[in-house]
């Protein structure tokens, strides 16, 4: 597996193509992440490919939901 991180200056994002309709909001609008997805929190994160630390998977075949699965809370 491999991940690449890519960040700039806020006056360059306009060049790199997940950032096309990115408007210049400042830091209220950016997406926070973290450094690996066992050390977040954050539990609505389209992006996660795995529980944090000490959480369970929870599967639910029922609902949809932006992250790709829910975990335990503790």
């Amino acid at each position: 597996e491999r991940a690449i991180a890519l960040g700039c200056a806020e006056e360059h994002a306009h060049r790199l193509v997940y950032a096309q309709d990115h408007r210049g909001g400042g830091p209220d609008q950016a997406t926070p992440i973290g450094v690996t997805c066992r050390l977040c929190h954050r539990a609505e994160c389209a992006a996660r490919s795995a529980p944090p630390i000490g959480r369970q998977i929870l599967p639910d075949d029922f609902r949809r939901t932006l992250a790709p699965f829910g975990f335990s809370d503790a």
